[in-house]
Formats: C-alpha cells, structure tokens, sequence
C-alpha cells in the first residue's frame, strides 16, 4: 500500500485530555479509571460484587469531564438543536478542529480537496437516556442522534465532501475506520480524510450485559495480561488523526507522527460463539497486515495489543501473536495495551491503541502497560519471540516498525501497520514571521489571543535557541489559525517578543474589526528607500523574478521619476510580491517628486475611487501610503493607513512587505503566506489549539433502576482456547 502519513492528532481520554496530556498521562503510567459520576446513573443502586440480573459488580470506569458541553456558537448550532445532540457528535465536534488544526490545515482547503470522515462508533446510550417519553420527541433530536450522524455531522459542519461513514464492528470500530480511511487516501478516493471514533458511557446497560458475560472487573481495573485479569472496566474518549498520502505531506513539509504502511480486517467466521474471541481470525488479520505493508514479522518492534484483560482473551491474543512472530527475531517483540490507562474504550478503543502507538513512534518511546503486575506466567511474556512493556523502553530510531490490534465482540478483527518516517529530520530554523490568530467573535479572539501568548511566554529567562522556530511557528498560525472573521496579524522577530504583543493585543480597549471585502491602492511619494533587497529577494520568488529581469545589483538607491533608475524595477519587484501573496493593489500612484503637491493630491483622490475610503488629508511628500477599503464589514476596516515601506531599524524590505500583508489581513484579504517564507521555514510546529468557549447543555437526569429480581441467565459458554 502507497504509505499514508498521520499529520495530525487531537483526542480526549481520560486523565489525558489532550493530545500532551494523554501523552504525559502514558508515559508516566497514569490511570484515568475513577468513580462513576452521578451525572451518568447512581452506580450504588446497581453494584453487586458478586454480579447478578441488573447489576454491576464495579462503580468505577474511566470518564471524561464536560461531555455535557459544546461550544455551539463556535459551529453555528443553535441552542436547542445542541441541547438534543448526542455528547458523541458533540465531542467529535471538537476534536476534530483541533486534529486539523495540528496538522497545520485551513478547513477550507480540506473543502476543496474532498476530505473523507471514517469514525468508529458504537451502543446508542443517549437514545436510551431520551426516549423514555415518545410525546416529547421532536425534530431537533431526530438530527441529533443516530450512528450515522456522527459523521456525516463533522462532514455538514466542517463543509468536508468526500466519503463519511460511519462504522460498528464494537471494540474495533475505530480501528476498522483507520483501516479504510488509509485505503481511501492511498488509493486517490480522498486527499486528505480524518478517522477516529468516540465513546461516551451515559447508561449501565452495558456494564450489566458484561458483567453477566464475566467480562467485567470486580476492582474495576483493566489488567491487560496479568494473572489478576479478571475482565474490563468501561470507558470514555474521542480521538481524531488527520491521514494524507505521504508524498504530499513531505511536499507540504508538516508533520508526520507516523506511517501507515498497511492493514487488514477479518472475521472469526463460525467460531466458538460470537461473543468470544479466536486465534485464527487474529492471526489472519495481522499476516495480511504484515503482507500488505511489505514487512516481515522479525521486524515489528511493537504490537499495541487489543489486551482487554481477561484471562482467556489474553491467553488466545498472545498465542497468535506468538504464532506470528516467533520465527527469526534477534530481539523480542513488545507488546502493550493502553487499556490499564483508561479502561476499554469500546467504540474510541481502537483509535486509543492507534494515537497511543503512533506517538510512541513519533517519541520513539513505548509507554509502560500499567497494572500488569502480576505478570500472568503462562502467557510466557519473558522470552525470546514476546515481552511486556511493563516500563518504558526506548525504540529504535531507524527501520522502526508496530503493529495495532482491535478485535470487535462481534469478531471484527482489525490490525494496522505503522513505521516512523525515514526522511532526515529538518534543521531548526530562524528568521522573523508574521504571526495570525482568528476567531468567530471579538470576545473568542481575545481568548485565543491570551491562550498563545501564554504558550509563548518565556517562565524563567531566555532559553538558548528560543527563536530557532519562530518562521515556523509562524508559518503554522498562517496555515491553520488565519481563516475565520475577526482577526488579528503581528509581524515577529521574537518568541518574547510575539508573546508580548499577543497579550497587548488581547487588552486592547478597541473592538477588533471583522473581515470584509478588502481593495487595495499603493501610493508612492517620494522614492524608494535605498535599503538592502536581498532577505526578500531570498524568500520571495516573485520579487527574485522581478529584479532578475531588470538585471539590477541587490542594493541600489530609487527615483521613480527617472526611467534609468532601479527604482522603477523596484517597486515592480514590490507590486509582483504583493500580486504573489494574494493581495496585488488595484492602483499603484508613484509620484516621484516629494514636493509636487499637485500630484500627490490626484494621486490620492485616484487611491480613494479606487478603495472607496478618501483620505483624511493629502499625503505629505515624504510618505508611503498604503490605502485599504473594505465592505461588509463590522465595525468597518481600518482605511486608509498609512504604512512606511521602510522603517529605521528594518533590515530590508521584507519587513515592510510583511507588516503589508498583516494589516491587509486583518481587513480581510486572504493572504498567500508562503511568500513570505523561505521552503525550508514552510514547517509545520506545535502550538495551542483553538480554545472554545463551551456552553453547557445538561445531561437528562438518570432513570431510576427497577428492582432485582429472578435469577442470573446462564452465561455464554467461553472457549479455553482459540
């Protein structure tokens, strides 16, 4: 299979709500796992220890914070269609933005290249929770609900036109959606396609059902191959990866977490019930995986195993694990499961195990499986072909290959293949950048304002290298955090410096304008400023062009009025550069004598017809006047301005270029950034997602429980051995 680079993550699982967080919470063997919240039902009404009809024998599961919550106004949904959408739609929301917002994407470039949404997802417990009363069902929880909504909701809100599906194969959905969306983008369907799942736990139903099946933890613990493993505990989370053929990211120079090299998807077939698990089905899923993405067993380090904890489960897991991986191996394979961390996930199980293994590929570092100990003997997970990451392990830097498996209660069996990225890692870069944030609203642009410059802000003294960045730091924020209505724009030389300014900005007392329809005109009085053109000639092609065809040294004093001057090519170079980032004025009015009033007066009045904002007064001689209209604005743009092309302390022009391009993107123009820039500053770099400002919309309060009665069913007959 084409290789299909992971360029972005965003995920919420608990004890790690964040992509850094649950990072930190893996690494450092965190457990997620806590008490039920009352919000949910009152798990001392149904616990028994000892199991039974319409019990649960845990209070506990792993739960995340606010699944109650939308930022509704952020996507424009309304008060009463977000009180009736179902936390899964709601949380996906979310992530989502935030995954695309990582990968250094606009949204609306994803539009246009027809991105895919594959999104795992499974049980239909805010139906359960809603339905109690069919007189009080309306419209709006009709489009609130439903499997089949959860993405085709990301795909209408986020206006994504390619494939959106949504898939149910239980504990491997999520896996399965990563599955098919990595074909879809390495065969061409898509360009670009996000996959994840989701899981929110609102009712016990399930929790009963497992309990009676024994798979369900009495200490309320995952214990993925331990001799204690007694079952699972129930789980929470949202994850979303951004996928993309690798070519086009390297071309696009972001972010590459990892590789997926090639997967498969099986069923157990008529097997020893269709709730239990079969070797030979895992073993097929992950053959196929291995000959699909051209690598041999010996050379997977890792498998990101299903690992749910339960005796039988594990001891059939790692059989075909083992009967994979046993031939030829200089050094055991690793295995995990980050189950211990926040329990089983069920419809977001899969896209846990997959950000876990991916981020272990991009730290080059396998997290630690917590509460293994333990460590079941007859599993054999000291020896040669297999061992438990029980600690943290460093993994190789080159030829690094893993495998992740998820394997459905129904037996969908899914296993995938990852490697890291074999191109050399790009050297730090430097230089000044302009750095953009936007919002929907003058309040939400504050917020994002203050959240970046607190990210930036230097706690204790200069760091060495502090600045190496700052081009792509920049470089990011144009890409993913320039595209929305009101909008803010500050040329940077320094990471402290950009902090300062961000939070100056945020504590403006003005209102922030929103972006309108913006025309251009450039008014030259006077000549050129007599500075060094190289730095802009080295970043922008348009202007490097320009000034190769006029044959000019790199340097040269201007006068417009004179034909035999380099300034006239000049201010060619500049109008070219201008033209190249997307925001080329409709006028340019050079007027050569500073002291010709005459000329600058009609020299006005023509910038003025053309962007429809006269000017206040005449432009004196010694100006350079940069005029910008807008319409459809509110408040109205700021125009005319004026805008000196050279400033004292400016090295170049290129900073007169860029203070353009700020200002004439917070009226409004969509600026072409990467002129700006120099190929290798076109990089992608971590900065802080969006922040919301989430409204919260209650939960249904809990159904009552009847009372127990009747006798436990008999239990399913379970296999001793797949």
């Amino acid at each position: 299979m084409t290789g299909v680079a992971v360029v972005g993550i965003a995920c919420r699982f608990p004890g790690g709500e964040g992509k850094e967080a649950f990072w930190r919470l893996l690494r450092t063997g965190g457990d997620g796992v806590g008490p039920v919240p009352d919000t949910r039902w009152e798990p001392d009404h149904y616990y028994s220890a000892d199991g039974g009809p319409g019990t649960i024998n845990n209070r506990e599961g792993g739960f995340l914070r606010d699944v109650d919550t939308l930022d509704n106004r952020f996507f424009a949904i309304s008060d009463a269609d977000a009180a009736a959408l179902d936390p899964h739609q709601r949380l996906l929301l979310g992530c989502a933005y935030h995954a695309i917002e990582d990968a250094g994407a606009d949204p609306r470039a994803l539009a246009s290249a027809g991105c895919g949404v594959y999104l795992g997802m499974t049980g239909n417990e805010w139906v359960w929770r809603t339905r109690d009363d069919t007189g009080g069902f309306d419209v709006h929880q009709g489009a609130g609900t439903g499997h089949h909504m959860a993405a085709n909701r990301l795909s209408y809100q986020l206006n994504l036109r390619g494939p959106s599906l949504t898939v149910d194969t239980a504990c491997s959905s999520s896996l399965v959606a990563v599955h098919l969306a990595a074909r879809a983008v390495a065969t061409g369907e898509c360009e670009w396609a996000l996959a994840g799942g989701v899981s929110v736990v609102l009712e016990p139903v399930n929790g009963i059902y497992f309990t009676l099946l024994g798979l369900s933890a009495r200490d309320g613990h995952c214990k993925p191959f331990s001799s204690a493993a007694d079952g699972m505990v129930r789980g929470e989370g949202v994850g979303v990866v951004v996928l993309r053929r690798l070519a086009d990211a390297r071309a696009d120079r972001q972010r590459i977490y990892a590789v997926i090299r090639g997967g498969a998807v099986s069923h157990n077939g008529r097997s020893n019930g269709i709730t239990a698990p079969a070797r030979w089905g895992q073993q097929d899923a992950i053959t196929r995986a291995y000959q699909r993405a051209a690598v041999a067993p010996a050379d997977i380090a890792f498998v990101e195993a299903h690992g749910s904890g339960t005796l039988i489960g594990d001891a059939i897991e790692i059989n075909a694990l083992k009967a994979v991986h046993g031939a030829d191996r200089s050094t055991p394979c690793l295995v995990g499961s980050v189950k211990g961390n926040i329990g089983h996930a069920e419809g977001a199980a899969g896209i846990a195990s997959f950000i876990k293994a991916a981020l272990a590929v991009h730290h080059r570092l396998l997290p630690p499986t917590t509460h293994s100990a333990p460590v079941n003997p007859v599993l054999g997970l000291d020896g040669p072909v297999l061992r438990l990451a029980d600690r943290p392990v460093e993994l190789p830097a080159d030829r690094l290959a893993g495998g992740v498996s998820a394997f459905g209660l129904s037996g969908t069996n899914a296993h995938v293949v990852i490697t890291g990225d074999d191109r050399p890692a790009r050297p730090p870069t430097s230089g000044p950048g302009v750095f953009t944030v936007s919002a929907p609203s003058d309040a939400a642009l504050r917020r994002n304002l203050l959240a970046q410059a607190d990210a930036l802000a230097e706690p204790t003294g200069r760091r060495p290298g502090d600045d190496e960045d700052l081009a792509a730091l920049c470089h990011t924020s144009n890409r993913a955090k320039a595209a929305l209505r009101h909008r803010y724009a500050v040329v940077a030389r320094s990471r402290s410096g950009l902090a300062y300014a961000l939070r100056r900005g945020a504590l403006q007392p003005e209102e922030f304008p929103r972006a309108g329809q913006v025309r251009v005109a450039l008014l030259l009085a006077g000549p050129l400023p007599p500075v060094p053109h190289e730095l802009l000639a080295a970043r922008s092609a348009a202007f490097r062009r320009a000034w190769q065809a006029a044959e000019l040294p790199p340097a040269a004093p201007a006068d417009p009025a004179d034909p035999a001057d380099p300034a006239g090519p000049a201010l060619a170079g500049l109008v070219a550069v201008l033209a190249a980032l997307g925001i080329g004025p409709a006028l340019v009015a050079p007027v050569g004598d500073r002291r010709d009033a005459a000329g600058l007066a009609g020299a006005a009045a023509r910038l003025a017809a053309v962007t429809g904002a006269p000017l206040a007064e005449t432009p004196g001689a010694a100006t350079h006047l940069l005029t910008v209209g807008a319409t459809g604005a509110a408040p109205a743009a700021p125009g005319p301005a004026r805008l000196p092309l050279a400033a004292p302390d400016d090295p170049d022009l290129w900073y007169a270029v860029a203070r353009i391009a700020a200002l004439l993107h917070r009226a409004g123009a969509d600026v072409r950034w990467d002129e700006l820039y120099a190929p290798d500053q076109r990089q992608v770099r971590e900065l802080p997602p969006y922040r919301f400002a989430p409204s919260r919309f209650p939960l249904p309060q809990p159904r009552r429980p009847r009372a127990h009665a009747g006798t436990a069913p008999t239990s399913p007959t379970r296999p001793t051995e797949g």
